[in-house]
């Protein structure tokens, strides 16, 4: 039970109209409710409580004694009598011994017992007063913390913030050091989990009743964060697997998207024509990818980028757009600014990061997004470069041979050759026949019944389309894979 206000604090309010006559020594006692009672009847004694009686103490002899008695061995407040004349000397002198209150009103017993019990639930119908209108406000708000900031602070009188597990700041302004005292803090639950969050205030001065109304304030805020949770992460997993959907689609393009595809896309705002640089964010580790999604927008955005996020099945995938062609300064700033995000995020949760090359159009952009997530693959065992990868920095080989356990081979193969059969079949035909006799130009020549100075010169173009040099063994290993890979995926 809340500890209620002293008897001397009661006899303090003239609007109560109480007067203390005897047993001083016991005005500190504290008011916890009222009770009625009679000299014959004393069942409603009870701890705490101030007991009313229209029995005339000044007459009663022995049985004032009885009754005052009782009510100090129930551990009673006090006892307040009609002002009907003064007590009895015994009676005044054993209300002292016993230290027990004994109070006189001029005002009808009834209704002076419902006036001091009004006075002593006041805080706790303010305090339920100020949690409904808590309750009520938020109701009519999101219920994001900096709803819950906003409300509880003007109700509380105290700066309120809304903390993650570290003690960060989300909402609010950071709580001032301290040893912790006046600290409270009331977790915000969720599932069966750690608490996420926390809603806090510090109290500048120990108030109990204070205390006690700023952490009801801040039990109702944390309820309403739960359901703000609730409901943001049922709308974070309807658009995430929205863009997940789509971008699964995005990446199996082998030819240009269709006018309805296109609808699609630019409902979501992206943007699929220009120039593009993919980029592929690889969660190490277990990681809640829709939950951190939030937290991958911030720090993109915080490096100055602005890309298309999507969340894939082990991180998150998207690209940058331009209207004209990336200069060589362009893509340098981008490389810049994807390797801060990768040392953010490492701070945060451990990822490798992979970017790809500038590609225009809409197979272009699947090409370097690809390309993104087989380089943030193969940077995940590269700590030496804080696992950031610039498809530039790597060879086809390594790219390719990073993909060969995954799904994405196939596609990764015709991105890699798409060069060559755009010219024509004839050069990815020469370049497997050639890889298949073992390098060879003249038998290469014999299979493909032409003279070996043209397989020659299909090399050669081979190699210039391609950007390789053939001689690299790991190059034509690279190559060979894909050539097999898009003859078996045509039958």
């Amino acid at each position: 039970m809340t500890p209620g206000p002293t008897v001397a604090a009661l006899v303090a309010r003239e609007e109560l109209g109480l007067r203390l006559v005897a047993g001083a020594d016991g005005s500190r006692r504290r008011a916890g409710s009222v009770g009625m009672v009679s000299a014959v009847d004393s069942t409603a004694l009870s701890p705490d409580a101030l007991l009313f009686t229209g029995f005339d103490l000044a007459a009663a002899g022995w049985r004032a004694d009885v009754l005052m008695r009782r009510a100090h061995e129930a551990r009673a407040a006090g006892l307040v009598v009609p002002a009907n004349g003064s007590l009895a000397a015994p009676t005044s002198a054993l209300a002292d011994h016993l230290g027990l209150p004994v109070l006189e009103t001029t005002r009808d017993v009834l209704a002076a017992a419902l006036a001091v019990q009004e006075c002593i639930a006041a805080p706790q119908v303010q305090r339920a007063a100020a949690v409904l209108a808590a309750h009520r406000d938020l109701a009519r708000r999101a219920g994001s913390p900096e709803d819950v900031v906003a409300v509880l602070s003007a109700l509380a009188g105290v700066d309120v913030n809304v903390q993650d597990g570290s003690e960060r700041a989300l909402a609010g302004a950071p709580s001032p050091p301290g040893d912790g005292a006046g600290l409270i803090r009331v977790p915000v639950t969720t599932h069966a989990t750690a608490p996420a969050m926390w809603v806090t205030a510090r109290l500048p001065t120990t108030d109990s009743e204070r205390e006690r109304t700023v952490r009801d304030l801040l039990t109702a805020g944390a309820s309403a964060l739960q359901r703000w949770t609730a409901i943001r992460r049922v709308e974070l997993e309807r658009d995430a697997r929205l863009r997940a959907g789509l971008l699964s689609e995005l990446l199996q393009l082998d030819d240009e998207p269709s006018g309805a595809f296109r609808r699609r896309i630019l409902e979501l705002g992206w943007r699929i024509d220009g120039w593009h640089v993919g980029y592929h964010i690889r969660a190490l580790g277990t990681a809640d990818v829709v939950a951190e999604t939030t937290d991958v927008v911030t720090v993109l955005h915080r490096h100055g980028l602005d890309p298309v996020v999507a969340e894939t099945v082990d991180g998150w995938s998207g690209w940058c757009t331009s209207p004209s062609p990336y200069g060589i300064d362009e893509v340098r700033d981008l490389v810049h600014r994807f390797r801060q995000v990768q040392r953010s995020l490492a701070a945060q949760l451990p990822t490798s990061l992979g970017l790809g090359s500038a590609e225009s159009g809409p197979l272009g952009m699947v090409a370097s997004i690809r390309a993104a997530g087989d380089a943030a693959r193969v940077a995940q065992a590269r700590p030496q470069t804080g696992h950031f990868l610039h498809v530039d920095q790597l060879g086809a080989a390594q790219l390719l041979l990073a993909t060969t356990r995954t799904e994405a081979f196939a596609p990764r193969a015709r991105d890699l050759l798409r060069p060559l059969r755009e010219q024509g079949g004839s050069l990815v035909e020469t370049l497997l026949a050639y890889l298949d006799s073992g390098s060879h130009v003249l038998e290469t020549a014999a299979v493909l019944g032409v003279h070996r100075n043209t397989v020659t010169a299909r090399l050669a173009r081979i190699s210039s389309v391609l950007g390789v040099d053939l001689e690299d063994p790991d190059t034509r290993l690279a190559l060979h894979l894909a050539c097999r890979a898009l003859s078996a995926e045509q039958g």
